[in-house]
């Protein structure tokens, strides 16, 4: 077993990836060259195609942070981490995947970002 060079996660040898001089695990790898956007128009159009013509549906995960703002009007993002139970990168990439959908809105008040529907 050896260490990712990120989060310290101990993850067998064959599990490592390379990415900028650094070996990190597969967690680490997916989370720093995932380029999601909060401001894409062309994901936010796409998106919406997508679940208009295939009859997409939701994960598990963004039906829960939907059902969550939907009930309290709005939320802030971190409220929001914390009755879930998420971590921040978990947290902005379903928001940003309901932005997209033009399901949620958000806007920033003072420090906080603010979620409602």
């Amino acid at each position: 077993m050896v260490q990712c060079a990120r989060c310290q996660a101990q993850v067998e040898e064959k599990d490592l990836r390379a990415l900028m001089a650094e070996k990190v695990c597969e967690d680490c790898y997916i989370n720093l060259v995932d380029l999601t956007k909060e401001c894409d128009p062309w994901a936010s159009y796409t998106a919406k195609r997508t679940m208009d013509q295939q009859g997409a549906k939701l994960s598990p995960d963004q039906q829960q942070l939907y059902d969550l703002v939907k009930v309290k009007q709005e939320i802030s993002l971190k409220l929001a981490a914390k009755e879930l139970g998420w971590d921040n990168d978990k947290i902005n990439h379903e928001m940003i995947t309901l932005r997209h959908l033009d399901l949620v809105k958000t806007r920033q008040l003072g420090p906080d970002i603010i979620l409602s529907v």
